[in-house]
């Protein structure tokens, strides 16, 4: 089950909506679609067992609210679906929020800018008109800041109209643009799509495709089949790249301006946060990353530090993390992958972390290296002389 894109225009917005896969088994797209998203819609169920199964500890609830607010989305709108099934109950949309938000304070995320609001998709209640048969439910309310003003509403597009903020982008950084998908397309040629992370893009201008380094001119540029002389931050785009085959560019590639063209590294030096882990992670531990839109299997070289749980001191080499820890690693990979450090780029330096099929934690890259500093090069062995015994 891949992303879709969809283009959704309300009253206020024109914006992308990415609906994103929410099984287990689809974990790799999931956290493509949440990589490339500013906000995120997070449809759960108040029906008796379903909530209670995804707020277990490995429930889908949890890894796909840590998925979202690891790869960057900090405005969420909780929408407790499925009211019908348990009566339009009071007491079970503030069970519902209760729990939601005791795991969101827990991730960090502001509990005071999130929207919960009680929905039946099935009935048609609070999407788009107000519903009678909650009459409880006067309205949701949000803040920008705690000292700010509140800001209200009665249902889910008044939540997306009015409780949602366009967040600030960076001018005068360089472009880089995270692929999420290729196409072959009949007579025109490879044309690859992504959110454009930061920077712009026009057509005409050349572009370097990593880790390839190749080059490409830029076509054209389209979004949802209208073309576009100029793209910008935060726009989800095709671009036409002639001269490269569609099977050379793979997702996690990333488009950047030749005049200041990203590195592709080996090796990056990386802040970790173990939520959900029951045993000891030690040096040589390899999980399953998802950056952006690429996803690829690292290895914890070296354990530089952590902070301790309950006394925030911090420690040096220590030799192992457990959850609850944050510590500084050394990871490195087989392959040349696209990241950046978080102050350069903070869509390219977030990721998370996988192993045997559930989420661990997450990190923020902080250096990063074309290769190990510290490798050791292979010594090459003499073949002995065949005449020697």
């Amino acid at each position: 089950i891949e992303v879709s894109l969809w283009s959704l225009e309300t009253e206020k917005y024109q914006m992308d909506l990415l609906d994103a896969p929410g099984h287990n088994d689809f974990l790799k797209n999931m956290a493509s679609g949440a990589s490339l998203s500013d906000a995120a819609l997070l449809v759960i169920s108040a029906a008796p067992g379903e909530f209670e199964f995804g707020i277990t500890r490995d429930g889908m609830t949890r890894q796909e609210a840590l998925l979202a607010y690891a790869t960057g989305v900090r405005q969420f709108i909780i929408a407790v679906n499925k009211m019908d099934r348990v009566n339009y109950e009071e007491k079970r949309f503030l069970e519902v929020k209760k729990e939601v938000s005791a795991y969101l304070k827990k991730l960090g995320i502001p509990i005071h800018q999130q929207i919960f609001i009680p929905i039946s998709g099935w009935m048609g209640d609070n999407l788009v008109e107000p519903s009678d048969k909650m009459p409880w439910f006067e309205h949701w309310e949000c803040r920008q800041k705690p000292s700010s003003d509140p800001i209200h509403g009665k249902t889910l597009l008044d939540a997306i109209d009015y409780g949602l903020h366009i967040p600030r982008r960076a001018a005068n950084v360089p472009l880089r643009i995270p692929i999420l998908k290729t196409y072959k397309i009949r007579g025109v040629g490879t044309v690859a799509t992504g959110r454009i992370a930061t920077g712009t893009v026009q057509t005409g201008e050349e572009l370097l495709v990593l880790p390839l380094n190749k080059k490409a001119t830029v076509r054209t540029i389209e979004s949802y089949h209208k073309s576009k002389s100029l793209g910008a931050a935060g726009d989800i785009i095709g671009v036409h790249l002639p001269g490269i085959a569609v099977d050379e560019v793979r997702r996690g590639a990333v488009l950047c301006g030749k005049d200041r063209p990203g590195i592709p590294v080996t090796c990056f030096i990386a802040k970790v946060s173990i939520t959900n882990h029951p045993g000891e992670i030690r040096a040589g531990f390899s999980p399953y990353l998802y950056c952006h839109t690429g996803s690829f299997t690292a290895t914890f070289t070296t354990l530089i530090s952590k902070i301790a749980t309950r006394t925030k001191e911090v420690e040096k080499n220590p030799k192992f993390l457990k959850q609850g820890d944050v510590g500084t690693v050394k990871i490195t990979v087989a392959k040349p992958v696209c990241v950046d450090t978080f102050n350069n780029c903070p869509p390219l330096a977030r990721f998370v972390l996988q192993a045997s099929r559930v989420l661990l934690g997450a990190g923020q890259i902080t250096e990063i290296y074309e290769k190990d500093p510290d490798a050791v090069a292979p010594v090459q062995q003499r073949s002995k002389s065949r005449y020697f015994r």
